[in-house]
């Protein structure tokens, strides 16, 4: 995306997965982009670093008749397409324009983490209905996610337990 927020340059496989319109080149990135106006917005070199995690929940009801949103996510930030009852879900990161490109603006990389992220739900379902007990703790000891077995294994819920320090809930000698 140049200065002047026109696509510049699009590889196929974007154009393919975002459903960008033929031909893009020289297109409003906010006009044709999902979420393309609040990507913009989050892309611009002063502000990239700072406000990559501040994107609001609301969606983008797109002319194809699919809805985007954009959502914090530890890397970037997470934009999630639906379009004919599939998802797919993108890490978005941004950075300068490589010089080689002659391009003065910002490059936007969606990377597909679909397969990834249909993985993720299927494992938390997992661990959701299991009657194990399953525990995430933080480098700093505390207890960041405890499965909902815990209440009837244990006599926790997960309210009382995340957010705690592992070690107050363990026998000293072990």
């Amino acid at each position: 995306v140049d200065d002047g927020d026109r696509i510049r340059i699009a590889n196929t496989a974007a154009r393919r997965q975002l459903s960008l319109p033929d031909p893009v080149i020289g297109c409003d990135a906010a006009a044709v982009l999902p979420c393309g106006e609040e990507l913009l917005q989050l892309s611009s070199q002063d502000d990239a670093e700072t406000d990559m995690h501040a994107a609001s929940s609301a969606v983008d009801h797109r002319t194809d008749g699919g809805a985007a949103q954009l959502r914090p996510h530890p890397s970037g930030l997470e934009l999630f397409l639906e379009a004919d009852g599939s998802e797919r879900h993108f890490i978005v990161n941004t950075e300068p324009a490589p010089t080689e490109t002659s391009v003065e603006g910002q490059l936007l990389v969606f990377r597909d983490v679909t397969t990834q992220r249909d993985q993720e739900l299927e494992f938390q379902a997992v661990i959701e209905h299991t009657t194990d007990v399953v525990t995430i703790v933080d480098p700093e000891g505390r207890i960041s996610y405890v499965s909902p077995s815990v209440e009837s294994e244990l006599a926790y819920t997960q309210l009382e337990l995340v957010g705690r320090e592992i070690a107050d809930l363990l026998y000293p000698d072990d």
